[in-house]
């Protein structure tokens, strides 16, 4: 069983830290393209796989398509 008592304990001994509003945006932004660079290669392989598989093409390029457009900013007016 956890006492209260153990958690503060450990987390007293992990490093304290502390970020800014701009080093958690700059973080958010790397995930994010980091996400955006894995789709992107994950579409291009399956693109290269549609072009061998002429039974599939078609739907596969559209899946491709829409994968890609989900990734893309979408900007709403308030």
């Amino acid at each position: 069983m956890i006492s209260s008592n153990n958690l503060e304990s450990s987390a007293a001994q992990r490093p304290h830290t502390d970020l800014n509003n701009e080093q958690k945006l700059l973080a958010c932004k790397r995930v994010g393209q980091g996400i955006n660079m894995a789709v992107d290669r994950l579409m291009t392989i399956g693109e290269i796989i549609a072009d061998g598989h002429v039974d599939i093409k078609a739907d596969m390029f559209e899946c491709c398509k829409d994968a890609r457009d989900t990734g893309k900013p979408k900007y709403f007016r308030i």
